[in-house]
């Protein structure tokens, strides 16, 4: 008896499977994909996030005088000074350059500061959908 190459019938069975489960796959993703949203993260959400941002353990950043209504922050972590700034955006840029994003979606210069002592400042800003958020952030205490 001679033997000819080609696939068996239980070859066959599997590739057609495979096949089957990959058509199956690709179906499930065409279907869904008009249904999948990017992650919407709202104007609430942004300022809390810019809030916590400002006085997060990982930076330890103490307040320090700055002219008129800047706002300079000592980062005890790495030793740096930062100012907060705005330019359709708020950041934190240092001495020397560098540039941290902390609010974006907000309507520019609507960034409002009042410092209340040695450690707390007032802060606000009004969004871009209307709403205005306020926030008393608190520094850690100025080593002296």
């Amino acid at each position: 008896m001679k033997k000819t190459s080609g696939f068996t019938l239980a070859e066959t069975v599997i590739a057609l499977a495979v096949l089957l489960v990959t058509t199956i796959i690709i179906q499930m993703l065409v279907q869904t994909r008009p249904h999948i949203r990017p992650l919407l993260i709202t104007s609430t959400t942004n300022w809390y996030l810019f809030v916590a941002e400002l006085e997060s353990p990982k930076h330890q950043f103490e307040l320090h005088d700055g002219p008129g209504q800047q706002l300079v922050l000592l980062d005890r972590s790495n030793h740096k000074e930062y100012w907060l700034r705005e330019n359709q955006t708020v950041y934190l840029r240092g001495k020397k350059g560098g540039y941290l994003p902390l609010l974006t979606d907000y309507v520019p210069h609507s960034l409002e500061i009042h410092r209340l002592d040695k450690r707390r400042v007032e802060i606000s800003a009004q969004t871009r959908d209307g709403k205005v958020h306020y926030a008393t952030l608190c520094f850690l205490q100025e080593r002296g």
